[in-house]
C-alpha cells in the first residue's frame, strides 16, 4: 500500500517476481496524480529532461488503484519514453465504475509512446 507516488529515478529497474506478481496498491486517500512517477516534474513544470529518462525498466508488477474513489483522477504510471526504457508483464487494476477517472498510463517525453 502506498499513499504517495513512488519516484522511479534514472537507471532504476523495478522488477517483481514473474511467478507471483507483487501488487503496488494506492490507498483510498492517495495523494498525487500517479502511483509510479518515472518522469518527475520539477519546479519549472518540466520532467527530468531528455537524457535523464534513459535506462528505466519496470516488469512483473501489478499497479492497483481500485481503493481510490472512481471520481478521483489518478494514473497508475507516469512514464517517459527514451532509449532503453521498457515495460513488461504489467497489469493495471482500476475502477470499473461508470465515469471513472482512473487511467493506466500517462506516457510522455522522449520518443514515441507505442503501447
Amino acid at each position: 500500500m502506498v499513499s504517495a507516488p513512488i519516484v522511479d529515478y534514472y537507471i532504476t529497474q523495478i522488477i517483481g517476481n514473474p511467478n507471483c506478481l507483487p501488487v503496488i496498491k494506492a490507498t483510498a486517500g492517495f495523494s498525487g496524480p500517479w502511483v509510479i512517477d518515472g518522469d518527475q516534474y520539477g519546479a519549472n513544470g518540466l520532467g527530468f529532461g531528455a537524457t535523464n529518462v534513459f535506462f528505466r525498466q519496470i516488469r512483473n508488477l501489478i499497479i492497483d488503484t481500485t481503493a481510490v474513489p472512481p471520481s478521483v483522477g489518478i494514473f497508475g504510471l507516469h512514464w517517459p519514453t527514451a532509449q532503453a526504457t521498457s515495460l513488461q508483464n504489467m497489469v493495471w487494476q482500476m475502477s470499473q465504475a461508470s465515469g471513472t477517472q482512473h487511467v493506466g498510463i500517462l506516457c510522455e517525453s522522449g520518443e514515441s509512446c507505442d503501447l
